[in-house]
């Protein structure tokens, strides 16, 4: 400890450290997570200026008013001056870490200096977009390892990233490129889920990374056709009745079988389930049909099947 105070004091007598002790403060998120009883916690490393409780504070992503400002003792604090470290409650939404953040009496000031500048993320085809949530900074970082693990089987782009709990906006985010929401020790609000169902957005939510993991493995292989036991969907025929209908299509991958349960996918996300009740080739009944083959079928399903969807079945 002795060694390391004295490099301090050496390296500020090298580079001397100034600050403005007046106007707009300014810093650098350090943590940040989701309080059940006080809601977003911030901690700040305050570099220039005053940071005073009821000024409006914002980030690239983030904005709010500090509603309780706290000292390094985690004690109340009316104001608190630069080099000092900070836990800040009245965010809105969670800023992310390392962003730096600007805090003014008046929010137009703090707007202007904050200019988000994230870019949209661009999918490639055949990469697989996931937006991914985590209760806490720590949290994301770690799972953040398991993305880059996996990403050199499956070709994975991150599109989205932060901490909370998944609502409504992340399933947006999610609905615009076709990626899949994963949550590590995170909740589902109630209004995201029911917009997950109804968009056919796919949510992988778990407390154990390493289960999270297994299912995001799990769905990238069922992604690429080649992996999997998979059916082109060439036609469709007839009006549905009832929950049955009459399509065609051509093996992809098999054997696909008589009387088997199956995936409806369309592009990279899952739309429905079904069951093949009747399974033909050439006319013919037939038990399962290999790899390339071309095949009729009546099949029973919730959801409508269309030309170009996929039928994926399990191993």
């Amino acid at each position: 400890m002795n060694d390391l105070l004295d490099l301090i004091l050496l390296s500020t007598d090298l580079d001397p450290q100034t600050y403005e002790q007046g106007g707009v403060a300014s810093g650098i998120v350090v943590t940040a997570r989701l309080d059940k009883r006080r809601g977003i916690v911030a901690g700040v490393i305050l570099e220039n200026g005053t940071l005073r409780r009821g000024d409006y504070i914002a980030t690239e992503t983030a904005s709010g008013k500090v509603k309780i400002l706290e000292n390094f003792l985690g004690k109340s604090a009316e104001s608190l001056i630069p080099s000092a470290p900070a836990l800040i409650v009245g965010f809105e939404n969670i800023p992310a870490v390392g962003e730096e953040f600007f805090a003014a009496p008046v929010m137009p000031e703090v707007k202007k200096l904050a200019v988000k500048k994230t870019e949209r993320v661009s999918v490639a085809e055949n990469s697989i977009p996931v937006v991914i949530k985590a209760d806490e900074a720590g949290s994301l970082e770690a799972f953040q390892g398991v993305i880059k693990k996996l990403s050199a089987k499956h070709q994975l782009i991150v599109i989205a990233e932060s901490v909370g709990d998944i609502y409504e906006t992340d399933v947006k985010a999610a609905e615009s490129t076709g990626a899949v929401v994963l949550g590590f020790r995170v909740k589902v609000d109630r209004a995201a889920e029911n917009l997950a169902r109804s968009k056919k957005i796919t949510l992988l939510v778990s407390p154990i990374v390493y289960e999270l993991e297994k299912e995001l493995d799990r769905y990238a292989a069922k992604l690429a056709v080649k992996e999997v036991r998979a059916l082109e969907i060439l036609g469709v025929f007839g009006a549905a009745k009832g929950k049955q209908r009459v399509v065609g299509g051509k093996v992809l991958l098999g054997p696909v079988k008589n009387q088997e349960p199956f995936e409806i996918w369309h592009e990279k996300r899952v739309v429905g389930n079904g069951k093949i009740l009747n399974l033909q080739s050439g006319r013919k009944d037939i038990s399962e049909a290999p790899t390339d083959v071309e095949v009729g079928m009546l099949v029973e399903s919730e959801e409508p099947i269309k030309v170009g969807y996929r039928l994926v079945f399990s191993d």
